[in-house]
């Protein structure tokens, strides 16, 4: 399913990159994140089978969001190699890229935006519908199991931030994905309720058997998962 093989990733003083989610070692200027110091990532092997769900923990500037960003090909690899699906994400043209992780992968961050113009249900079936699909998971179905099917109609403005998390779920799961990406799902959440969320999240994954990759702070949650893997155990480092 995912196979990362000796990689190394670099930020340096001269790199400059237009992400989000970052650390306290990059200062905003204006879209554009700039990195004051250097950090290296590091990691001689991962491997994530079929249907299996994996928690990634580690210290804030270990490199976990970097890990994530480097398998949905949304950072460029420079040594190493990433397998998933069988695809070589470093040998994939943008275009290719672009295309794959439209129909292939999930994604779900922190604060995972809805747009304010668009309701619950047109937020969910949007990127499916901008990757062309047309074997689509009912909206109604994939709400229901996670409990906002009531919700559809309304607009963003008028939702709980458990609410929109939910329906960033359903969003990242329409298309059947074979892989599902988190980067601190619950990190805006009480406690009660993301435990909630991580619940419905492995559960919804396991339903399709898709892999679910997810990064946590939050220790109480690991036992759900099927693993657990540490930053340092794979080799993150900073320069």
């Amino acid at each position: 399913m995912i196979s990362v093989k000796d990689i190394e990733f670099k930020y340096g003083s001269e790199l400059s990159l237009n992400i989000e989610n970052t650390n306290a070692k990059e200062v905003e200027q204006g879209t554009e994140y700039k990195y004051l110091q250097g950090f290296i990532l590091k990691i001689t092997n991962l491997e994530v089978k079929k249907g299996e769900s994996l928690a990634i923990t580690g210290v804030s500037g270990s490199g976990k969001s970097t890990l994530l960003k480097l398998l949905s090909g949304e950072l460029t690899l420079q040594f190493g190699s990433i397998s998933i699906l069988g695809h070589n994400l470093h040998e994939m043209k943008e275009s290719e890229l672009r295309n794959f992780r439209l129909k292939q992968l999930g994604m779900i961050f922190q604060d995972s935006p809805l747009l304010e113009y668009l309701s619950v249900a047109d937020n969910i079936s949007m990127p499916a519908e901008i990757a062309g699909l047309k074997d689509l998971q009912d909206v109604k179905e994939l709400a229901t199991n996670c409990g906002i099917e009531d919700l559809l109609s309304r607009y963003p403005s008028k939702l709980s931030e458990g609410e929109k998390q939910r329906a960033a779920i359903c969003r990242a799961l329409i298309a059947s994905p074979k892989l599902v990406l988190a980067d601190e799902p619950t990190s805006s959440l009480d406690p009660a309720r993301g435990q909630d969320i991580t619940d419905l999240l492995i559960k919804s994954c396991r339903k399709q058997n898709c892999s679910l990759v997810m990064v946590t702070h939050d220790h109480s949650l690991l036992s759900k998962f099927d693993r657990t893997v540490d930053m340092n155990e794979l080799g993150g480092e900073n320069a």
